[in-house]
């Protein structure tokens, strides 16, 4: 299996030289750092770290066959766990270990191992895109369901897509309301697929027979509107609504969640079941 380590990143999604070739439907392994692993490394060692921490994604992989024009097919096969869970806490870092199966929150409770990628993403049409952030082609989304079982879809750019994965979390609640999920390095199995024809201009994804449009904003409504809008689009084009009854849909069996809101860019998803398409939704280019 091809892959990337750990140590293989980029800090920003740009249009960067390939460090990984894929094809289509090719399975490989990313190993995506913990964002706060060489500050929790410094403080076991007592000295400051001499990074900040902050986000980095592995790659850029390149996924033959991806147009400028069209959308590459992320699925995510697995995330395993590769190292310590962690988050923040007044004076340092607190230790939140997980087995792969549940996380330890404290002496008295657990959780269920739900982890995601918080950052994924193709290269921006133009410049680059902090890590901090989000945008059309993805980035720090911080959305729940970017886990295993899911497959996103990003706008392609750039030739091959030019892919970029980390911000691993052992789990996340929506909006990351804390500052932050059960940060953790994770290792990262994935497939890719070229589509010609995307939804829309944004990340989408789908997850346990739900289709969710991911929109983004300074604030939460813009976020909101944005989702909104391209859920609207997705509903008009494909499952035959007129625009106004795609509105009452989204209000009546949807959902709008957030994804994260402590960051400068938010992010918010539109979520439908896609029974509402009869099977008419064309993801791929079947």
């Amino acid at each position: 299996m091809k892959s990337l380590k750990r140590d293989q990143t980029i800090p920003v999604l740009t249009a960067a030289p390939a460090a990984l070739t894929v094809e289509p439907d090719e399975i490989f392994l990313l190993e995506c750092a913990g964002p706060m692993d060489k500050r929790y490394e410094a403080e076991k060692r007592g000295v400051p770290p001499d990074a900040p921490a902050g986000n980095v994604v592995t790659g850029p992989v390149h996924v033959s066959g991806a147009a400028a024009g069209g959308a590459v097919a992320v699925e995510i096969m697995s995330l395993a766990p590769a190292g310590m869970g962690l988050v923040g806490r007044p004076g340092g870092l607190h230790e939140m270990p997980t087995d792969g199966v549940m996380v330890r929150f404290n002496e008295k409770l657990e959780f269920p191992y739900d982890p995601m990628l918080g950052c994924l993403g193709t290269a921006p049409a133009e410049g680059e895109l902090d890590l901090s952030l989000c945008g059309d082609c993805g980035g720090n989304m911080d959305v729940a369901d970017v886990g295993p079982g899911a497959t996103v879809f990003f706008p392609v750019f750039h030739e091959g897509g030019l892919l970029g994965a980390g911000d691993g979390h052992a789990r996340q609640g929506d909006g990351e309301i804390g500052g932050q999920g059960v940060e953790i390095a994770l290792d990262a199995v994935l497939r890719c697929r070229p589509v010609r024809k995307r939804l829309v201009d944004r990340p989408y994804l789908v997850r346990g027979g739900r289709l969710m449009v991911i929109g983004w904003g300074l604030t939460t409504d813009e976020a909101i509107v944005m989702a909104n809008d391209d859920m609207v689009k997705v509903l008009v084009d494909h499952a035959g609504l007129a625009e106004w009854e795609a509105h009452k849909l989204i209000g009546i069996g949807g959902e709008m969640r957030l994804g994260q809101v402590v960051c400068p860019t938010k992010t918010v998803r539109a979520v439908v079941p896609m029974s509402v398409f009869g099977g008419r939704l064309p993801l791929f280019d079947e």
